[in-house]
């Protein structure tokens, strides 16, 4: 995706958007029809390629209810 992308190459300067985006991405890993989930996949693709960018520090108290979520 072209958000994921930018995060990608951002890395550290993406941090002041990650959080916002991350929040929007939770609602789409949430979604539980059959028909959302090209949706639940590609949100769960980009909240771990922010993970990436943004680092293990800023990620890791935010992160459990994006595991739980790609889980269920």
């Amino acid at each position: 995706s072209a958000i994921g992308s930018v995060a990608a190459a951002a890395e550290q300067a993406f941090i002041p958007y990650a959080e916002r985006l991350l929040e929007l991405m939770k609602f789409f890993m949430v979604l539980t029809k059959d028909e959302d989930l090209c949706s639940r996949a590609r949100a769960t693709e980009l909240v771990g390629i922010i993970a990436m960018a943004v680092g293990r520090a800023k990620m890791e108290p935010i992160l459990p209810p994006f595991i739980e979520a790609a889980i269920s």
